[in-house]
């Protein structure tokens, strides 16, 4: 299972997977939105660890 995929499973937007990823969005708005979401990847990062920490 990706990190991706647990994050979405945990039901984390998908921006938060984008960000985590440092997937950008390549419109206009990716190009004057230049929020770096640090608070929403640490939540995802989270749940990662959460899940990650289960199978050692």
């Amino acid at each position: 299972m990706t990190a991706a995929t647990i994050v979405q499973a945990a039901r984390l937007p998908v921006d938060y997977v984008k960000a985590l990823l440092n997937h950008n969005d390549k419109g206009v708005t990716g190009i004057y939105a230049r929020w770096h979401i640090f608070e929403e990847k640490r939540e995802a990062t989270k749940v990662i660890a959460k899940h990650v920490g289960g199978f050692l």
